[in-house]
């Protein structure tokens, strides 16, 4: 309903759509598709950014981070500069090997890629509709929310961090 309002309101000449990092781009494809946008926008490239330190460790882990790459006909590897030649090579085997055959693909440092050439018209690769079953979402990532009135005990919580720190993938919060 957002987008449908900003389109119509605003009337932009792009609608940029950063998702998740879990988001499977063909269902939000298939949404948008199917929605009130399609009489109003066409859609345009899926981007997928790839960081070159951590893309294998963790799609061993997760699969849908290798879907992500299959569904995108823009790919960028980013953090080439933090990344050493093993893992740079290693990921540039597993996009070429995920990649569908008509994405384009770079590699850069501080996600430093000139617009111009993401948003160039490419030619999209249709995948298969898929389920949108809520199954088609489940990630395999787990959330955790932690708010108290009472005060922690520091000793209490840094014991509790360094218990799930080998599990966490990504953390944020405000202490």
């Amino acid at each position: 309903e957002a987008v449908v309002a900003i389109a119509r309101e605003q009337n932009p000449d792009v609608i940029i759509m950063e998702t998740t990092g879990v988001a499977i781009p063909g269902a939000i494809r298939q949404l948008l598709e199917t929605s009130a946008l399609d009489t109003i926008v066409r859609g345009g490239n899926t981007v997928c950014v790839v960081d070159a330190v951590s893309y294998c460790r963790y799609a061993a882990r997760f699969p849908f981070l290798d879907q992500q790459v299959q569904q995108a006909n823009v790919i960028v590897i980013n953090k080439v500069d933090l990344a050493t030649e093993e893992q740079c090579a290693q990921t540039r085997t597993r996009v070429g090997f995920h990649a569908n055959p008509v994405a384009a693909v770079v590699e850069t440092s501080h996600g430093a890629v000139d617009f111009a050439w993401i948003q160039a018209e490419r030619k999209v690769v249709e995948m298969p509709p898929e389920p949108l079953a809520a199954e088609t979402f489940h990630t395999g990532f787990d959330s955790l929310s932690l708010a108290r009135d009472e005060r922690f005990s520091w000793e209490g919580f840094r014991d509790f961090l360094n218990h799930i720190a080998p599990t966490v993938v990504r953390g944020k919060g405000i202490i």
